[in-house]
């Protein structure tokens, strides 16, 4: 398929290497964040699916020791149907591509976010494990 890129994101080294395709596509189990950048928008291994969807926050938030950081503008390319995101290593991913932070696998963080029905989540990562599926 041409205007993509795989990308492969090791959220314990916080190093990015590009790609073949056909690995995006074939690739099993593996320690690493795997994303297929197509147009503007990031699918995330193992989805293979390329539908945008609403989007489904209002504002979301990552708190580090009682610092917050509004994601909400990062997270809308990654709005594709059955993506799975907030999971520790796409948080990793997300604030060190797009805010320069350094979060090492054992931080301890937490998500706020507002849904589109006003509904409020907080999760506590170092208790929980979390996704959001959209």
């Amino acid at each position: 398929m041409q205007n993509e890129t795989c990308i492969s994101f090791d959220y314990k080294t916080l190093c990015t290497k590009e790609l073949s395709q056909d690995l995006y596509y074939k690739n099993g189990i593996t320690d690493k964040l795997l994303i297929l950048k197509k147009k503007d928008y990031y699918i995330i291994h193992p989805n293979l699916v390329f539908e945008i969807v609403p989007t489904p926050f209002i504002i979301c938030e990552v708190v580090i020791d009682d610092k917050s950081f509004d994601i909400t503008e990062y997270l809308k390319p990654f709005y594709i149907k059955n993506n799975i995101i907030l999971t520790r290593p796409f948080i990793i991913y997300l604030l060190y591509t797009f805010l320069d932070i350094q979060l090492s696998i054992d931080d301890n963080y937490s998500i706020k976010y507002i849904d589109t029905n006003a509904n409020i989540k907080i999760i506590d990562t170092d208790i929980n494990i979390y996704q959001y599926t959209i």
